[in-house]
């Protein structure tokens, strides 16, 4: 069975990159690699986000964003308040989809520039099929 493992990403930003991950979003299945310049962010089903450190910055506009999708609304309320202590949120998307489909969450840029939408797939019960 094919399926994506990994995708990989340029950063300037190393160290800042580490901590945003494990600290700011506390994601902690991460190894980094000080001498080849890699940091891996195991995520769910072993897929792998990856970061190779360069010295120019990176372009993060060629990415629209990374999707992080947690169990339920209330580890995206409580990765809300603890990303909002450290950085500044682009976009809330709780309200607008706390009653309605779509993706219940925010948006947050990381040190190199890239989106990440932390999210819980909102299906609310009147738009589910019946079987």
């Amino acid at each position: 069975m094919d399926r994506m493992q990994h995708i990989a990403l340029r950063t300037n930003r190393f160290e800042a990159s580490i901590a945003f991950y494990a600290e700011v979003l506390g994601l902690s299945d991460i190894r980094v690699n000080l001498e080849t310049g890699h940091l891996w962010v195991n995520l769910a089903e072993g897929f792998v986000l990856r970061f190779d450190h360069v010295d120019e910055a990176p372009d993060p506009s060629a990415l629209v964003y990374l999707g992080l999708e947690l169990e339920n609304f209330a580890a995206v309320d409580e990765r809300f308040s603890r990303v909002s202590l450290h950085t500044s949120i682009e976009r809330d998307l709780r309200e607008e989809y706390r009653h309605k489909q779509g993706p219940y969450g925010f948006i947050v840029r990381d040190p190199n520039g890239y989106r990440i939408k932390v999210f819980k797939y909102n299906v609310p019960e009147s738009s589910k099929l019946a079987t």
